[in-house]
């Protein structure tokens, strides 16, 4: 049949198709006043629309799609004959079928939710299920419930628990005992009111500590004591030396070469043992270098330690050096690179389900050295922070000897990021004309090109005795949370 469509002609065979714009007509038809007809005229101004019509007068039909991007919308975006071809958006949590495979929102329920008012897991609920731990005061919602720095309730920790910025405040032990960092029994050792009379001596040597009557010999070094005894200083009396590894509650009963520490510094629980510092097992003349990534290394019995270096390993836990490598093998741990096989890096490693920053003999992270601009993971050591302006790698170190002549080996304090606090970590630092040398007096730590003042004397760095001056040995010194290693008299 010939049917008038409102002053354009048209061939239509079996009816005329309805529409109200040109997409809703077959290809190569417009939309006229509801209808759709072959078009009978083309305008120079007129936009090219992919509909096999020469819209623009060019003598060209459906031109200038070539490299339009085909979207998910039933369109033929790119005119090319094919809807929704070749789609490769990723799909996102947004109800929509982005990537136009007949699903929405598909493959993100196995993103772990965390913290922080987004739903991870396209779950449509927001933070959710977050693992319950206690909020610590760091500036930061721990426990996930909108409230910042709540806190707990206060104990004997050397800690602001309940975030009041008071520490160890109120009665937090039980009677007879004393908060030092701990609880621990009131004796002549830990209460001044306790204090010997005259005639007697506060014996360390023994736990708990006790008064005991001063005998009539006497000593001022070790030497003038017999075999397996030492001069206990403070009193001027010999007392039995207690061996390496075995149970101490005092520096004195240990010798002049070691001191009595707490193994938990190495990562390892038990009472406080006669020990040494170390830098490797090489420092350890009995027993293995451990670290617990607290600052120091310290040599323990192997029965005490982990597992040696080579063996395989699922956390740092599982290692005497405290140090798993992401190959999954326990792997020496270190204070500067000097420690490490050349073809490695001692690397600083960040668990983030701990609070520990430790030091590690690894396959080098990226190529930029010491003090050298960076971004992230771009440096040899594993450490980019700001500093003056720009970001810049660190590199550790035990003494000056690791670092160049521009540079001294000293205490900084870092922002490693949540949830671990600031770390105070040795590395190479810039030298100033102002800083103070080792035993310089001074004021502040910042006199100090090592950022140590103790009893006001700059001390130097260091992890193990090895290279310490004469009359003084390396032990463990509490700076804030953590125990670095220095040389002390």
């Amino acid at each position: 049949m010939l049917a008038l469509l409102f002053g354009c002609s048209a061939v239509v065979d079996g009816g005329v198709d309805r529409c109200a714009t040109d997409e809703g007509c077959p290809f190569g038809q417009v939309c006229e006043n509801q209808m759709c007809i072959v078009s009978a005229e083309c305008d120079p101004n007129a936009p090219e629309r992919c509909n096999g019509i020469d819209d623009d007068c060019d003598e060209i039909v459906d031109e200038g799609f070539e490299g339009t991007v085909e979207a998910c919308n039933d369109l033929d975006d790119d005119c090319d004959g094919n809807v929704d071809e070749d789609i490769v958006v990723p799909e996102v949590c947004n109800g929509i079928d982005d990537d136009c495979d007949g699903m929405m929102d598909e493959s993100l329920g196995d993103a772990p939710e965390v913290c922080n008012g987004v739903d991870d897991d396209c779950d449509t609920f927001i933070d959710e299920d977050i693992p319950s731990i206690p909020d610590i005061c760091n500036e930061a919602d721990d426990d996930c419930d909108g409230t910042i720095d709540e806190g707990v309730d206060e104990s004997c920790n050397n800690i602001d628990d309940d975030c009041d910025g008071a520490t160890d405040e109120g009665s937090l032990c039980a009677d007879g005992e004393i908060c030092d960092g701990a609880c621990t029994l009131r004796t002549c050792e830990t209460d001044e009111s306790l204090a010997c009379t005259s005639g007697f001596f506060c014996n360390t040597s023994v736990e708990p500590a006790r008064c005991d009557e001063l005998p009539p010999a006497a000593c001022q070094r070790d030497t003038e004591c017999g075999s397996g005894e030492v001069c206990f200083e403070e009193a001027g009396v010999c007392i039995d030396e207690t061996p390496f590894g075995a149970g101490c509650s005092s520096d004195a009963s240990c010798g002049a070469e070691r001191f009595c520490a707490d193994l938990a510094l190495a990562g390892i629980g038990g009472a406080s043992t006669c020990t040494s510092t170390c830098c490797s097992d090489a420092d350890c003349a009995e027993g293995v270098c451990a670290n617990g990534g607290l600052g120091v290394g310290l040599c323990v019995p192997p029965a005490m330690a982990g597992r040696p270096n080579g063996e395989s390993c699922a956390s740092r836990a599982d290692c005497a050096s405290g140090f798993c490598s992401v190959d999954r093998t326990c792997a020496p741990f270190c204070a500067s690179d000097a420690i490490c096989d050349t073809r490695d890096r001692c690397v600083f490693f960040a668990a983030a389900d701990e609070t520990t920053v430790i030091s590690g003999c690894e396959t080098p992270r990226g190529t930029g050295g010491s003090l050298e601009s960076c971004r992230f993971e771009s440096c040899e050591h594993g450490l980019c922070s700001p500093a003056g302006g720009g970001s810049f790698c660190f590199a550790p170190c035990a003494t000056d000897v690791d670092c160049s002549a521009e540079e001294t080996c000293a205490l900084i304090e870092f922002t490693i990021g949540d949830p671990l606090p600031n770390r105070f970590l040795k590395v190479c630092f810039p030298r100033l004309d102002e800083d103070r040398p080792v035993g310089a007096s001074c004021e502040d730590s910042v006199n100090c090109a090592s950022n140590r003042c103790e009893d006001g004397l700059c001390v130097e760095p260091c992890c193990s005795s090895a290279t310490c001056g004469s009359g003084t040995t390396c032990r463990p010194l509490r700076v804030g949370a953590q125990f670095p290693g220095f040389c002390l008299p």
